[in-house]
């Protein structure tokens, strides 16, 4: 395993202790106070803990995804971010809808509202390569997961290239900004402006928690505000959405199908939550993300079970792959 500080942690020489909340704490063995929980708080950012014996403390807000440990927080983060949460969502949806007295249901000793609706927002890419796998080109690629997620209960499904070409104006707008200030600044002589250029843009969220766990305030200023496709997505589809369903924000189940595994960490950042209001209580604006392969296996789940697939030819999807290999 290797630290957020770039130092390797040998796990031989350590014990594994993981409370509740998919944390991670990491101490030497012999340590007496091993068992306890350290009182000083880990602040998101700052440095591990130098003093010997001292917890090493990781959350998932910490994770990069880079696949080198397999922590509990992984763990929670794999069941709220999976297909399994996705059906779950549908069956929920499916329901008839119950009497005001029972609109809400409990989960894990908590109330929330019961899910009325579930939207998918489909990356390009991930459809790019289910059109490659299936054998089909792009808009029958497009039209045929449209109709297999309509199939299973989703209520609308939108493209995100709609959300990328918003982001990319938004990016364009605050360059133009941060430009006219950087001129001003120069006739002014102004030091240490509190948006330097270049402006540094990704949507990828690995590139955003490097910057934020390694590299620091050095490089944070110059990262670009706008939201990535996904999240410009998920403000739209819990704000306009919702309203055009009739349905509140935190009744409504949005997941999105993305190409990379890091963005069910973007999802899962509070940056990118509603907060409470008098008609919707405290959500995600992305409840959960699908990967491309995961949207695979609900196509070959359903393949399975009626002998079609994506292309509509009686064979398993997994054959369709191995064949476009």
């Amino acid at each position: 395993m290797v630290a957020l500080n770039g130092d390797k942690l040998d796990l031989g020489a350590a014990e594994l202790a993981v409370p509740e909340g998919g944390e991670v704490l990491l101490r030497k063995r012999g340590d007496p106070s091993a068992a306890s929980t350290p009182p000083t708080p880990v602040v998101r950012g700052a440095p591990l803990p130098s003093t010997p014996g001292e917890a090493v403390k990781v959350s998932l807000s910490d994770c990069l995804a880079c696949s080198g440990c397999v922590t509990s927080a992984e763990t929670v983060l794999l069941e709220a971010q999976s297909g399994e949460a996705f059906k779950r969502a549908l069956r929920e949806a499916s329901e008839p809808d119950a009497p005001a007295f029972s609109a809400f249901v409990a989960e894990g000793g908590e109330t929330r509202r019961k899910i009325r609706a579930v939207v998918v927002t489909v990356a390009p890419q991930s459809r790019a390569s289910l059109a490659r796998v299936a054998g089909l080109d792009a808009p029958e690629a497009a039209q045929r997961l449209t109709g297999f997620l309509k199939s299973i209960g989703v209520a609308r499904v939108f493209d995100a290239a709609a959300a990328r070409d918003v982001s990319l104006l938004e990016t364009g707008e605050e360059f133009c900004a941060r430009f006219a200030e950087a001129r001003a600044n120069d006739e002014a002589n102004v030091q240490n402006p509190a948006h330097p250029l270049p402006v540094l843009s990704s949507a990828c969220p690995g590139f955003v928690c490097y910057a934020e766990k390694t590299l620091g305030s050095a490089i944070l200023k110059h990262v670009s505000a706008v939201k990535s496709p996904q999240a410009v997505m998920g403000t739209v589809v819990k704000s306009r959405v919702a309203a055009a369903l009739g349905v509140a924000p935190d009744q409504l189940f949005h997941a999105s199908v993305m190409p990379c595994f890091d963005k069910k960490l973007e999802a899962s950042r509070s940056d990118f939550s509603r907060e409470a209001d008098a008609s919707s209580r405290a959500t995600q604006e992305t409840d959960c993300v699908l990967t491309t392969g995961e949207v695979a296996q609900l196509i070959a789940d359903a393949a399975e079970a009626s002998g079609e697939t994506l292309a509509g030819e009686r064979e398993t999807f997994a054959d369709a792959a191995s064949r476009a290999r």
